[in-house]
C-alpha cells in the first residue's frame, strides 16, 4: 500500500512564484469523469489522495465533483493552496467528509512580490482555515525557504519578507510555524 498519491487536478496556477519551476505543459483542468477513472485505479493503493503538483487545485471549476468522488470512494484528501482564493472558494471545501488536510503555503505572497495587503492575505487564509478547522479538517500554515540556500546564507532566511510575514502570524496569535 502507497502512503499517498498524488494526482494534478489542474496546472493552472493564478500566481508567477519566482520560487516555482512552473510548467511548459498544455494547461488544463482534468475532466470529473476522467478524475474518476484515475482515483479508483488508485483506491485499492492508497487511502490518502494529495489534490495538487504544479497547479492552484482552488481554480477548478469542478472542485466540488471532484470532492464528491472522493468522498464516495473513502479518500482521505489533501490540498495545497497558496492561499488567494481560500476566502472565495470555501463553500466548495466545507462540509466535505473527505478533507483531511489544506496546506497553505504562505511563501507564495512573498514570492509574488507581496502584490496586495500582506494583512488582508493572512486574515484571509487564517480565517477559512479556522473554520475548516472546526469542521476537523487539519489546516497548515507553511512559511518556508529553500533550505539549501538558507544554509549557504548562514541560516539567514533568503526571502526578505519571510520576517514580515513571521510577524504577521504571531501578532494574530498564529505561533506554530514550522522551520525547513
Amino acid at each position: 500500500m502507497l502512503q499517498r498519491a498524488y494526482v494534478e487536478i489542474t496546472n493552472v496556477c493564478n500566481l508567477r512564484c519566482s520560487f516555482c519551476p512552473g510548467t511548459t505543459r498544455e494547461k488544463k483542468f482534468i475532466d470529473p469523469a476522467e478524475f474518476r477513472i484515475l482515483a479508483e485505479k488508485l483506491r485499492p493503493w492508497t487511502e490518502y489522495l494529495y489534490l495538487h503538483v504544479m497547479g492552484e487545485p482552488l481554480l477548478h471549476p469542478a472542485l466540488g465533483e471532484i470532492l464528491d468522488i472522493c468522498a464516495g470512494l473513502n479518500f482521505r484528501v489533501c490540498l495545497t493552496t497558496n492561499g488567494v482564493l481560500l476566502p472565495s472558494r470555501l463553500a466548495a471545501l466545507r462540509g466535505r467528509g473527505c478533507l483531511h488536510k489544506v496546506s497553505v503555503s504562505l511563501h507564495s505572497f512573498e514570492g509574488n512580490g507581496g502584490d496586495g495587503g500582506l494583512e488582508e492575505y493572512v486574515t484571509g487564509c487564517w480565517e477559512s482555515c479556522r473554520a475548516l478547522a472546526a469542521e476537523g479538517v487539519i489546516c497548515a500554515l507553511r512559511l518556508w525557504n529553500d533550505c539549501r540556500e538558507q544554509a549557504e546564507n548562514g541560516g539567514e532566511a533568503v526571502l526578505p519578507d519571510a520576517r514580515a510575514l513571521e510577524q504577521a502570524l504571531r501578532e494574530m496569535g498564529i505561533l506554530n510555524l514550522y522551520a525547513c
